[in-house]
Order: structure tokens, then C-alpha cells, then sequence
């Protein structure tokens, strides 16, 4: 476990040396909770349910594939009072798109978003966390902000809710982004970490915000 902690700090100290600039804390005092990959039956509307029984207001970043085959969510999502941030069209490497497919990529899925919503994203979190300085001047081109992580847990894998609570809970400092994933495969490790980090946090005088333009 200590390598482990060891290996998630280096990672993110090295991404902010190598990685076009973006956002990667709050300079202020609240952290902000964000989860990427969704919008699924699975997780989306527990996770807004647990969240506005807390009085929390997260950041949900959405696929546009998963955002089109599922408006009602993005929809209830944007008027629980949550953020709506763009992680793509079908989450592939931004490498593998010409700039030219990226941008349509992106401009894709901030319309159907905004067409379930109402709400046009004005975040983008890059399919996993990695970004080129030319894709990322696109994203700035589009009047939007570049979102990188803070705690992650790597929670995609089925670690078991404690070991991601623990993750979490060892890099989790004021103003931190916490990243964590929301898919049908890990549902109840989603659900069940979700729930205690947000018990653990609060117990520990955090505060959640959304991510501000």
C-alpha cells in the first residue's frame, strides 16, 4: 500500500510538469468531487441522490456516446444542480483523433449534453487524464477549461470499496479534485466508496463546490 500511494503521488507530480497547463486544484478552500464516464442506469441517479442528501454539488463528466443514449439522465443530473463537464465523445486516447476529428468530437458531445440539459459544458476532462499541448489549445479555442485530477484511486479497476476509500482518503487535502468512476461493472464499489468518502470528508470538515469557468 505504501508503494502504492508512493506511485499515484509521483504520477500526478509528474503529469503537472509535463502536461499542458490546466486545472489541477482549487486554490480556495472546497475540493471538488468528480466523476467521469458516465451517464449509466447503474450509477448516475444514486450517486445525484447521495449527493443531494449531503448538499454537495459535484462534477459529472460525461461521454457524449453515453450521454445520447441516456438524455433523461443528463437531463435530472443538470437540475439536481450538479456541473456537466465534457470527457469526450466514446473516450479514446485524444491521440488517436486528428485535431480536426477531436474538435468534432468535442463539439459533439457539448450539444448533446446541452440538448438534454439545457446546459452547455464549460469543462473537459481528457479520457485518461492525458492531453497534448495542441488538443489542449483547442479545448482553450472553445471557451472551455482543461480539468486534470487530484486524488485518484484508480477505482476503474475492482479494488473493493475500503481499498478505494483509503486511496482517496491519503491524498485528500483542501481544494483537491477527487476523480472517481461510475460504470455498470463496478457499480456497488462505486456507490459504497462514494458513500463513505463523502462521510469521511465532511466528518473531516471538507467542503465540495463545482469547478468555476
Amino acid at each position: 500500500k505504501a508503494f502504492t500511494d508512493l506511485r499515484l503521488k509521483a504520477l500526478r507530480e509528474t503529469a503537472m510538469k509535463i502536461l499542458p497547463d490546466g486545472y489541477w486544484r482549487n486554490e480556495a478552500e472546497p475540493c471538488h468531487l468528480t466523476f467521469d464516464d458516465g451517464p449509466t442506469p447503474e450509477t448516475t441517479a444514486a450517486l445525484v441522490e447521495m449527493l443531494n442528501e449531503n448538499r454537495i454539488k459535484a462534477t459529472f463528466f460525461f461521454t457524449g456516446e453515453n450521454a445520447r443514449k441516456y438524455p433523461d439522465l443528463v437531463a435530472m443530473t443538470a437540475e439536481s444542480g450538479h456541473q456537466l463537464g465534457n470527457h469526450s465523445y466514446n473516450h479514446q486516447f485524444c491521440y488517436t483523433e486528428n485535431p480536426v476529428k477531436f474538435k468534432e468530437g468535442i463539439e459533439l458531445t457539448n450539444r448533446i449534453i446541452e440538448d438534454a440539459s439545457g446546459v452547455r459544458p464549460a469543462v473537459y476532462r481528457p479520457p485518461f487524464g492525458i492531453i497534448d499541448r495542441g488538443r489542449a489549445e483547442i479545448i482553450d479555442s472553445l471557451d472551455m477549461r482543461l480539468v486534470y485530477w487530484g486524488a485518484l484511486a484508480e477505482d476503474w479497476k475492482d479494488l473493493g470499496d475500503e481499498e478505494i476509500v483509503r486511496r482517496i482518503n491519503k491524498q485528500l487535502n483542501p481544494g483537491t479534485i477527487i476523480v472517481l468512476h461510475e460504470m455498470a461493472r463496478i457499480k456497488s464499489q462505486c456507490l459504497k466508496a462514494t458513500g463513505k468518502i463523502v462521510e469521511n470528508a465532511l466528518a473531516q470538515g471538507y467542503s465540495f463546490d463545482a469547478i468555476s469557468k
